[in-house]
């Protein structure tokens, strides 16, 4: 017996669960209509797992179910899908009812006896949920964005400074005139202890 497609069993789980309920009630709240497609957004997953069936296998089924059976157009269906998606990211509410959803339809191909309800208590007991409600169950916390590593560029990196080159020439003048003075007053203070030689050069250049 071939087993039935994915499209076939969405439809099929989606009778099931909507067998009490009026699409056209469900339609007429938004928010009972984001809630109501991210169950079967989970119901579609979930089954899709079970046949191993790729991504836009089970996209296209949640598509056409909500054509089909809530009157949406492709354009509007395809929002509704990706707008629950960015939900999902946000609201830990839209995240435990695509797991309702999930779970549901694992247990109803597993077992005859599933509860035909799940949908059903859910739009119960959110009811009167608004827009500005989708936080009741929580928010999720935003992962926090890695600390921003500063680029080191070649204009931030200051060569150090050259010590300037030792004046070697100005310290040996200074050296001779400070040697020519100290000889010149020893000269003074004890002229016996120059030689006559030098005394007579010294008489000499003066």
């Amino acid at each position: 017996m071939t087993q039935p497609s994915h499209h076939d069993q969405l439809c099929a789980f989606a009778e099931y669960q909507l067998g009490t309920l009026s699409t056209r009630d469900i339609c007429a709240s938004t928010v009972h209509l984001i809630l109501a497609t991210a169950f079967f957004t989970g119901a579609a997953i979930g089954l899709a797992k079970a046949l191993k069936a790729p991504k836009k296998t089970y996209l296209a089924s949640l598509r056409t179910l909500l054509q089909d059976r809530f009157g949406l157009s492709a354009d509007n269906a395809v929002g509704l899908i990706e707008s629950n998606a960015r939900l999902y990211k946000r609201y830990v509410l839209i995240e435990q009812i695509y797991s309702a959803g999930l779970q549901a339809a694992q247990h109803w191909t597993s077992q005859s006896d599933a509860p035909k309800t799940a949908l059903t208590d859910l739009l119960q007991r959110y009811r009167d949920l608004s827009m500005s409600g989708l936080n009741v169950e929580g928010v999720k916390q935003p992962k926090p964005a890695p600390a921003p590593v500063e680029s080191i560029t070649n204009a931030d990196i200051q060569p150090a400074p050259t010590p300037p080159p030792p004046r070697w020439g100005r310290r040996l003048a200074w050296l001779l005139f400070f040697s020519l003075l100290g000889l010149l007053v020893a000269g003074l203070l004890f002229p016996e202890a120059i030689p006559t030689s030098i005394k007579g050069q010294l008489l000499g250049a003066f």
